[in-house]
């Protein structure tokens, strides 16, 4: 038997279909980062601080991790408060390995955002290429609390940096349930490494750190409950 839909069936079933759909959307959460942009020193031009609230600074060798505030010479734009192209206030973290097998950088543990089955957590980065000359290679990482330092879930590294300006480089990992880190904390890494090279002692520099975490929640109980009273009509309707 034909079933005949009338304006009124038809509306209901479009309306239910996008409650449906709406209900099973990615939500994304954007994840706070205490001393996201390195602010938390007064940092005069060229001035610099070891102490960098809010973060673990790691050193491998003969290195320097400071919250530093860049010259104009570095970055067109940054002097005084200035702003240098691409980034985010007046500081920056600047990462320095000065020869092979060196590296240094900081980590954050986010003892409120933890490893979730079914969540994509997406880290944002500014990283920036100043006047110096070729700076050290950088590692974005997204790691959990009990995982070994240097090691992560999933990381990015590379090139891709623009003369005299920040770029937004991005690492993203889809948590699957399956890990036996579910349920830990998550843990942010921004490496610097030795590039081989004899500008090695160039600093790479990192600002504005960001995280979000998308979760797709299941069907909600409203939703369900009203495709079943679609269906409800539909079958009266045979």
């Amino acid at each position: 038997m034909k079933i005949k839909l009338n304006k009124t069936t038809l509306s209901l079933a479009t309306a239910m279909g996008t409650l449906a759909l709406a209900a099973t959307t990615a939500n994304a959460a954007s994840i706070a980062i205490d001393n996201h942009s390195f602010e938390s020193s007064t940092l005069a031009d060229g001035g610099y601080s070891f102490s960098i609230t809010g973060w673990t600074s790691f050193v491998i060798g003969g290195n320097a991790v400071v919250a530093y505030n860049p010259l104009d010479a570095q970055f067109t734009g940054a002097a005084g408060a200035g702003t240098p192209t691409g980034a985010h206030g007046t500081n920056v973290l600047s990462v320095t390995a000065l020869s092979a097998g060196q590296a240094a950088g900081v980590t954050q543990t986010l003892t409120d955002t933890t490893l979730v089955a079914g969540e994509t957590y997406t880290m944002t980065v500014a990283i920036g290429d100043g006047n110096d000359s070729v700076p050290i290679q950088w590692t974005l990482g997204i790691g959990t609390s009990s995982m070994t330092a240097g090691t992560y879930l999933n990381s990015n590294s590379g090139g891709g940096l623009i003369n005299d300006a920040f770029t937004d480089f991005s690492v993203q990992y889809v948590a699957t349930g399956l890990e036996a880190q579910v349920g830990e904390d998550i843990v942010i890494t921004l490496r610097g490494d030795y590039n081989g090279s004899a500008a090695g002692a160039v600093p790479i520099t990192f600002d504005n750190v960001r995280l979000d975490v998308t979760a797709i929640p299941e069907p909600s109980t409203t939703a369900l409950i009203g495709l079943g009273g679609l269906a409800l009509i539909l079958r009266r309707r045979k």
